[in-house]
């Protein structure tokens, strides 16, 4: 399967082998599976555990300690295009969402992510690494009749040392 969009979320392996019906393109011209998959904003937060060690009778703040990256999440925003047809990417996430996150071959996350344009953040799951799909939402708005407004959030899981 050729690379046709920008962005893609894809299940179980390398993107580009991947079947039309395990991944999803956005912002391409023949994206699988319906080239009506749009994003609007791709946000990455990387978050710190940090402990707090108080200093009590003092007048200085808090000591932290960096007891390393906890999350690192992928927030990704858009819309789904309904006015030529059923946008097939709503059921792909659908699907996802209810079927094992997991499996033998992937035990940290069986999905991945490319983008063209920020590929340090790429992931390809493996033994050791992989997306977890945590959330899917999705938003009717009738001020743009046939346009679905979604929200992606994807989990990394894994050796954060092979991120990128």
């Amino acid at each position: 399967m050729a690379e046709t969009g920008n962005i893609c979320i894809f299940r179980d392996g390398v993107e580009t082998s991947a079947s039309a019906t395990d991944k999803t393109d956005f912002d391409g011209n023949s994206a699988t599976p319906d080239a009506r998959s749009h994003i609007e904003t791709y946000n990455i937060t990387m978050t710190l555990v940090a402990q707090e060690n108080p200093v009590p009778d003092t007048n200085n703040p808090s000591g932290l300690q960096d007891t390393g990256l906890a999350i690192l999440q992928y927030e990704i925003t858009g819309f789904f295009d309904g006015t030529g047809g059923t946008p097939l990417g709503i059921r792909n996430f659908r699907n996802w969402l209810r079927e094992d996150k997991t499996t033998s071959s992937f035990p940290f996350g069986r999905f991945g992510i490319r983008n063209d344009q920020r590929a340090e953040f790429d992931v390809v799951p493996e033994t050791t690494q992989g997306l977890m799909l945590e959330h899917f939402e999705t938003q009717d708005e009738y001020e743009f009749t046939g346009r679905t407004a979604f929200t992606i959030r994807l989990r990394f899981n894994g050796d954060i040392s092979e991120l990128g």
